[in-house]
């Protein structure tokens, strides 16, 4: 998952955040070092005195091309986030860009380990929580979802499982110790040893392959003339693999 990590360049929280969520596999946007070559904006790269600025001197700042550059990193990866973590205690700037991002109908979490001023309008973020525990959980809960989304915006995804179930079963015939055994049941099987995931109204699709598929019952798996047998027991469907053997 591709995470932002809005805080304040004062909070000594965020590098750990930043580790830990590449720790668990996540993609992560550090605006500390946005690049191997890059160190991130500061004003002080444009004036040492910008702390004294006018209204008129920090608007003419915003101009120049370290502000333009350092905006552009940190905006284009508020696009590229599909989720942004915020981590208190931090600025303005911070919760403009989760602002921005949950907005843009991308989840937030604020991670608040320290008491902070109670504020209202956090409601409107995907989560507050109080540890990094927390954080870490629920971005595995939000890539689980996001996975299951883009499988089913997929257009070719069940045309693709479908076709491989069916080289599957080709050619084979199956044994089963179970006499209401179901083709739901090798549906099942076949999920299994795969390691796919199958929606419960996607398998109605895969009913018909049954058609024409032998389907024999008998006590236990035999041997005949060196020829290995499909062999499922209906009750242990987890230890499937190692009980199938192909036809020959």
């Amino acid at each position: 998952m591709k995470i932002y990590v809005a805080s304040s360049w004062r909070n000594e929280q965020q590098g750990g955040v930043v580790k830990a969520l590449r720790a668990a596999g996540h993609e992560v946007y550090d605006f500390k070092n946005p690049s191997e070559t890059d160190k991130g904006f500061s004003w002080a790269d444009i004036d040492p005195n910008w702390q004294q600025w006018t209204n008129e001197e920090y608007q003419k700042a915003l101009e120049h091309p370290l502000a333009e550059k350092g905006f552009m990193n940190d905006f284009n990866a508020m696009q590229w986030a599909d989720a942004c973590v915020m981590v208190m205690p931090c600025g303005r700037s911070a919760h403009v860009e989760a602002g921005y991002i949950q907005g843009a109908g991308k989840p937030t979490i604020v991670l608040m380990e320290k008491e902070a001023e109670p504020e209202l309008m956090y409601k409107m973020f995907e989560l507050v929580c109080n540890t990094l525990d927390q954080v870490l959980e629920h971005v595995a809960a939000l890539q689980l979802a996001m996975e299951s989304i883009e499988r089913d915006r997929d257009p070719n995804a069940e045309e693709d499982l479908l076709k491989d179930f069916l080289q599957f079963v080709e050619g084979r015939t199956y044994f089963f110790e179970d006499k209401d055994v179901t083709a739901k049941q090798v549906i099942r099987a076949y999920l299994n040893q795969t390691g796919k995931s199958l929606k419960p109204t996607l398998a109605d699709k895969f009913l018909p392959v049954f058609a024409g598929f032998h389907i024999i019952v008998q006590a236990n798996p035999v041997l005949r003339d060196g020829k290995g047998y499909m062999y499922l027991s209906s009750n242990d469907y987890k230890n499937y693999s190692d009980k199938v053997k192909k036809h020959g």
